[in-house]
């Protein structure tokens, strides 16, 4: 509690800072200072990432969130989702692929913002994850559910860390959460929500080879962009 409420103390001076020193670094014509403001700018982002997590986490504990219902374009949502992680994609040389297939094209009810949120969190990990090769967000239809699957050609980890990936706080060891950083509550937010929304998320990995997050949910169709029943 005292975090969730340190969190929104300290958002209004971290926005501050990361918008003054965004608008330093397009000032320098110098590339080391360039370099210097940029690296402000990041830690700024890190940061207020961090304070995200803790929110949202310490709300799910409360009870505090509940959820939209609102008509939205499958492919429209997807594609706008892919295209917030593909220039982090491109920065590493990796390829970001994405597809919704024809079953699952049209419009559906649901919260997009918490689907976004559960998607580019995946996307972000399997970009964060993978050196070479590629990530894909796909999205297909199983029987009720909608299927969304992010894979990635990344480090992957073994059963021992799966079974433990969804706990808050966790990561797949000490080394991982050097390299990478990170505060081990994404994934268990992502599935916080996924359950919140009535679905279910699973993974599959292969150390050194990729892994592969789904996700399924019930999500009804609306029969109209605008209406409220499918």
């Amino acid at each position: 509690r005292f975090l969730a409420n340190m969190s929104h103390e300290l958002r209004t001076p971290l926005n501050g800072v990361i918008a003054i020193s965004q608008a330093l670094k397009e000032r320098q014509s110098d590339p080391k200072n360039q370099e210097l403001a940029e690296l402000i700018v990041s830690s700024g982002r890190l940061l207020e990432r961090v304070l995200t997590d803790i929110l949202d986490f310490s709300s799910m504990e409360a009870g505090r969130i509940s959820l939209a219902r609102e008509a939205f374009d499958m492919e429209t949502l997807v594609g706008r989702i892919a295209e917030l992680h593909k220039a982090s994609a491109m920065e590493k040389g990796l390829r970001l692929d994405w597809s919704v297939q024809s079953a699952a094209k049209g419009a559906y009810l649901g919260d997009t913002v918490r689907l976004t949120q559960v998607l580019s969190n995946l996307l972000s990990n399997a970009v964060k994850f993978t050196q070479r090769g590629a990530v894909s967000l796909n999205v297909d239809t199983r029987g009720a559910s909608v299927e969304f699957t992010v894979s990635d050609t990344g480090i992957g980890f073994d059963e021992a860390v799966r079974d433990r990936l969804f706990r808050r706080f966790e990561q797949a060891d000490d080394s991982i959460s050097r390299r990478f950083g990170g505060t081990g509550l994404g994934l268990a937010i992502s599935r916080s929500l996924v359950e919140l929304m009535g679905g279910v998320i699973k993974v599959t990995s292969t150390p050194g080879t990729g892994s592969v997050f789904t996700i399924a949910l019930d999500l009804p169709r609306a029969a109209n962009l605008g209406l409220d029943e499918g």
